[in-house]
């Protein structure tokens, strides 16, 4: 609000708001996902508690000279009339193949989590074909990008929800409560394989 609030016209405040709230607005969200990303790791490590601060500030200290090299090039390119738009737009390059780096490694870690953690599930519980799409790329690529039926997206839902707290479980003891939870997401996988989700 406070960059709207200098607008002073109408085309200045649309070009301002699609600019900060559309165009820029998901960094900010990017960059908390990095902090995430950090706390994630640290939790499921089984370093040292100084080397498991050291992710989570390792993480902080990307996110922050991401947003820093976000800012400056925003900066520079204003203060020069555009002269620096491609230090700008090299940056965006950089924090977009970050992204997709990011995305790729995301998706290879969830494929050898289900495939690890939902093999002992077929057949009794995950038939062999759904248990072939889970671990394959399409499905789960589908499914991140909504292009799944929603019963298929619950049946890959249930499927990583399960994979992770039977991953927790062997990794914490069920500290949390995994054990329960994973009898309920076993009765409900077969629930979901079992009625033949469409493809």
């Amino acid at each position: 609000m406070f960059y709207l609030i200098g607008a002073e016209s109408w085309g200045e405040w649309l070009t301002l708001f699609f600019l900060r709230v559309i165009v820029f607005g998901f960094m900010h969200g990017f960059w908390t996902s990095l902090v995430g990303i950090g706390f994630g790791i640290a939790r499921h490590s089984r370093r040292s508690s100084t080397a498991k601060a050291v992710i989570v500030l390792g993480m902080l200290g990307l996110a922050m000279a991401s947003h820093f090299v976000h800012n400056a090039a925003i900066t520079l390119a204003e203060s020069s009339g555009g002269a620096t738009f491609l230090i700008a737009l090299a940056n965006y390059g950089l924090v977009g193949l970050l992204f997709i780096g990011l995305s790729v490694t995301s998706l290879y870690h969830d494929r050898r989590m289900l495939r690890a953690y939902l093999a002992d599930e077929v057949p009794a519980r995950l038939s062999p074909e759904d248990y072939a799409a889970l671990t394959g790329v399409g499905v789960n690529a589908g499914a991140r990008l909504r292009l799944l039926s929603r019963q298929r997206q619950s049946l890959v839902q249930t499927a990583a929800e399960l994979a992770q707290r039977k991953y927790q479980f062997v990794r914490h003891g069920n500290a949390d409560g995994a054990g329960a939870d994973i009898v309920a997401l076993r009765d409900q996988l077969a629930r979901l394989s079992a009625t033949g989700a469409p493809r």
